[in-house]
């Protein structure tokens, strides 16, 4: 956990000290948030635009979206962090791959295109496209140090099931809570999974990126995108046939003919029991419960079928004692911030007008239990 200017970030799991390389291979909230504190709201701003953030990529293609980047008069004084870890922003898959795919140009941000040429009935060509640089964003240098932090990822950190033998992968892994306008809040059972990144690392050629929309069999990046990414790199590294004079020098990956990889258990660690179970069973898991209680704390596979897939499942369980706690100081917070901050809490949250919060209900500090009503009063920033 860490705090900061009253607002709590809390990681997937509990690290010790990390270096700048690991925050990024582990996918540590705080020691991003940590590292955002460089910035002011200005540069920050100006460094986000740079990377094509916020704006159309251009693509020759109708109907793109700008995503949703706010002024830097509009941040509270908790976004930049916030917007480090990918909340409080919105941006669409296009627009995270052309930024990754910068890394794999040297620094160079591409203006990405569908069409190549247009010919007519004939064969002649009437138009051609060639690639276009928008900007350079940074030296190669330092895109070469950003793709060993991005191979990392993928060799010992949360991206590690999207590695394949012989074939170098730089890559991050994201998870975010899907928000919902309806409710205009986080929704705490929805989740986007993604990695994005390119292959081969040491020569690249491809930038992909995968995204799932609420997954069942988990919902970590590392865990439901980064093996679909995998699987699509083999079948794109397996048609090298097809391009002989750009992959004879290469040597086919030893995994090329491996299996799929094995289902993935869901993480139900937490939750209430009966929804545990639920959850398990429908993804086809048997399920054995131990002890008593309404909540799982502990989780564990019992047996594996032929092909070394989990098959029937432990849930531990324990009695839920009373929890408290203190109300977060959610003054001077956009919405969307205040929503993540009350989030996990379990309290019933209702939302009056819109934008910034001028009031809450409790006030901060106070004591509050799950299933406690809170009321955040919003007003334009």
């Amino acid at each position: 956990r860490f705090r900061f200017r009253g607002v709590v970030f809390r990681d997937h799991e509990p690290f010790g000290t990390l270096t700048v390389r690991e925050v990024f291979e582990h996918s540590s909230n705080i020691g991003v948030a940590k590292l955002s504190r460089r910035f002011n709201k200005k540069d920050f701003y100006a460094l986000v635009r740079n990377y094509g953030l916020g704006m159309p990529t251009g693509i020759d293609l109708p109907g793109e979206e700008r995503g949703i980047l706010r002024k830097p008069r509009n941040f509270s004084r908790v976004t930049i962090p916030f917007m480090s870890i990918g909340y409080s922003i919105s941006v669409t898959p296009l627009q995270i791959l052309n930024m990754y795919a910068a890394v794999a140009n040297g620094g160079k941000l591409m203006q990405p295109f569908v069409v190549r040429r247009v010919v007519d009935e004939t064969g002649v060509v009437i138009e051609e496209y060639q690639p276009s640089e928008i900007r350079q964003l940074y030296t190669p240098e330092v895109a070469t140090q950003i793709a060993q932090v991005l191979r990392g990822v993928v060799s010992r950190g949360t991206g590690m099931k999207a590695r394949i033998d012989g074939l170098p992968i730089a890559g991050k892994t994201g998870t975010a809570q899907q928000f919902d306008p309806r409710s205009r809040s986080y929704h705490t059972g929805r989740y986007v999974a993604s990695f994005v990144g390119f292959f081969p690392a040491d020569q690249p050629e491809f930038a992909m990126i995968v995204v799932l929309f609420y997954p069942k069999k988990g919902y970590y990046g590392g865990q439901v995108a980064a093996p679909i990414f995998r699987n699509i790199a083999l079948s794109i590294y397996s048609l090298r046939e097809a391009y002989p004079q750009r992959h004879a020098a290469r040597e086919t990956p030893e995994a090329v003919d491996a299996p799929d990889d094995p289902l993935v258990v869901p993480d139900v660690q937490g939750m209430n029991g009966q929804l545990a179970i639920n959850l398990l069973e429908e993804n086809g898991f048997a399920v054995k419960c131990i002890g008593n209680g309404n909540r799982v704390w502990r989780q564990e596979v019992l047996e594996y079928d032929h092909a070394g897939n989990p098959r029937k499942v432990a849930l531990y369980l324990a009695q839920e004692s009373p929890v408290t706690y203190k109300m977060p100081d959610l003054l001077g917070l956009t919405m969307q911030e205040a929503l993540l901050q009350l989030e996990g809490l379990g309290v019933q949250t209702i939302i009056k007008g819109h934008g910034i919060v001028k009031r809450q209900f409790p006030l901060p500090g106070k004591e509050i239990a799950a299933n406690k009503r809170v009321t955040i009063y919003c007003e334009p920033g």
